[in-house]
């Protein structure tokens, strides 16, 4: 078991980045600074001061272990790292949308041991640690408990990227899917959010479209919530000390929806649509 005074000092600063993130939305949009990296991929002024802020207190927490984030520019090689996504869900903050979140975790190994998801515009903060299970309480107050994933009696609903319409191959690969009733949703850490908050079951990621500090934190707190997480492949969910696209797929389910999306995602016109490169 990891050191309490390291579990609580991470919920403290996720806090804090929260508070820093939404001083950022409180403020006319021009504020935001908004810049882009590429195609569909902004950062703001939001997205680099949070990152500011755990670069200056991540080594007081845990020294010695580097930061692989977003918005930084390192590649250690380590086999244990901070994995940070300062703001996952740039596009929906700027757009108001509060489909965002702040994303931190601790790899060894390529497993996230310990993992932090906050979600500032819903007042939602997840605290997990592997094999000992997931907390979550309201951002705004200091109380957290035990917290196990909802599970809705009803046919599997997807949860999906609201990329889909621009993406010819993921809707063929949707249409095809046994799931019902998509709910398009913006940033990794808020799909897992809607997972266990019971508002959709099922959230499948294609081959190169995350990166590390997209899977770690949601990947511990969902697991440790009792969502069953593994690659498209039924490989384990792995989290690279890199600042590459992950090659795998990566899945999200209910535990009693896995074995239908193994099969789905094992058969040749699934496994050919996974394979084509859809614009971002």
């Amino acid at each position: 078991m990891l050191a309490e005074p390291l579990r609580n000092g991470l919920v403290d600063l996720a806090r804090e980045a929260s508070r820093v993130l939404l001083s950022f939305r409180t403020g006319p949009r021009n504020d935001l600074g908004l810049d882009w990296k590429g195609e569909n991929d902004p950062v703001t002024h939001a997205d680099r001061a949070a990152h500011e802020l755990c670069a200056a207190r991540l080594p007081v927490l845990l020294p010695g272990i580097p930061l692989v984030s977003e918005e930084g520019t390192e590649v250690p090689e380590a086999s244990e790292f901070w994995s940070l996504d300062p703001l996952d869900g740039t596009s929906e903050f700027v757009e108001d949308l509060g489909e965002w979140a702040f994303q931190l975790a601790l790899v060894r190994d390529g497993r996230p041991v310990l993992g932090v998801l906050a979600l500032p515009a819903v007042d939602r903060i997840y605290l997990a640690e592997d094999g000992k299970g997931c907390l979550a309480g309201p951002l705004s107050r200091q109380e957290m408990s035990r917290f196990s994933a909802f599970d809705p009696v009803r046919r599997e609903r997807l949860v999906l990227t609201r990329s889909l319409p621009r993406r010819p191959s993921l809707r063929a690969l949707v249409e095809a899917h046994p799931g019902s009733d998509p709910v398009l949703l913006g940033g990794v850490g808020y799909k897992v959010h809607a997972l266990l908050s019971g508002e959709g079951d099922t959230y499948f990621a294609v081959p190169r479209t995350l990166h590390p500090w997209d899977l770690a934190a949601p990947l511990v707190v969902a697991r440790e919530a009792g969502l069953a997480c593994c690659t498209l492949s039924g490989g384990e969910s792995k989290v690279p000390c890199d600042r590459e696209s992950i090659p795998e797929g990566q899945l999200f389910t209910r535990p009693r929806w896995l074995l239908r999306n193994m099969e789905f995602f094992a058969k040749a016109e699934a496994k050919e649509l996974l394979a084509r490169k859809d614009p971002r």
